[in-house]
């Protein structure tokens, strides 16, 4: 009666070959944070948030008068750090016109695209040994600046 059942099969035991990349530094979380800041992650990849600092939007010459927030956050992948400025506006015409500004009126813009989704606009400048990325999305204005190959890896560890 056994003939026409399979064999019962044995699968073996899961291995991992290598554990998914951590952290090298223990991230903070910001204390008593706006929405914005919230949202913000403390973590991307291999890379963690080691300071934060908020600024006083009223001092700011991204595009005076027209910023909401301005934090300023450091993170660090336990080798090199990237400064990310991080402003929200009020308006998404705001933050294409920081952009601009930022990036000097002859950069060439392209698409932000997170997860295959277009959410603003982006550029990059580099020199000195550093890049900055800046791009947009709706109305929030990003800057990430640090060692060339740094300041790239922490954007597209952000999903950028």
């Amino acid at each position: 009666m056994g003939v026409l059942r399979p064999e019962a099969i044995t699968l073996p035991e899961q291995r991992v070959i290598s554990a998914p990349a951590g952290t090298a530094v223990e991230p903070i979380t910001p204390e008593d944070p706006t929405a914005f800041l919230a949202a913000l992650p403390t973590t991307a990849g291999t890379w963690a948030l080691v300071a934060v600092v908020t600024n006083d939007p009223l001092l700011d010459d991204a595009l005076p008068g027209r910023v909401a927030e301005h934090h300023t956050l450091t993170y660090s992948d336990g080798a090199s750090e990237v400064t990310l400025e991080a402003r929200q506006l009020y308006h998404a015409a705001d933050a294409h016109d920081a952009l601009v500004r930022e990036a000097g009126p002859d950069a060439e813009l392209a698409e932000a695209v997170v997860a295959g989704t277009v959410v603003g606009e982006r550029a990059e400048r580099t020199g000195d040994g550093q890049t900055r990325v800046m791009w947009t999305h709706d109305a929030a204005y990003f800057e990430a600046v640090g060692p060339s190959d740094a300041a790239l890896a922490l954007v597209a560890a952000l999903g950028l």
